[in-house]
């Protein structure tokens, strides 16, 4: 049963293919930091782990230069939202436009 368990979280929250957190693991964690936080520093703090989970995905640069410019967490949330679902709309969801250091 754990085995089913481990199986079925990573199918939730990681790609498959490239075994990297999918936006319900993001939007779960950004979450977590606004409840630990409060709404004004989890907001700020959320910007740093959204940039992490974001860096190299296609569009990701202009992503993260709005997302440093939101003043709420319903706006961040909302622009995480947009982000991942422009991704799944490219031809390669996910596509990273650079190598990331292993």
């Amino acid at each position: 049963i754990k085995e089913a368990e481990e199986a079925i979280h990573q199918l939730a929250y990681y790609d498959p293919l490239t075994k990297l957190p999918n936006r319900r693991l993001l939007l779960e964690h950004v979450h977590e930091l606004y409840n630990f936080y409060g709404e004004h520093t989890g907001l700020r703090v959320a910007r740093k782990h959204i940039s992490w989970y974001t860096k190299g995905l296609a569009g990701s640069a202009q992503f993260r230069h709005k997302m440093n410019q939101l003043e709420s967490p319903a706006e961040q949330l909302a622009a995480v939202d947009d982000f991942f679902t422009e991704q799944a709309q490219r031809e390669t969801p996910l596509h990273y436009i650079e190598r990331l250091a292993a």
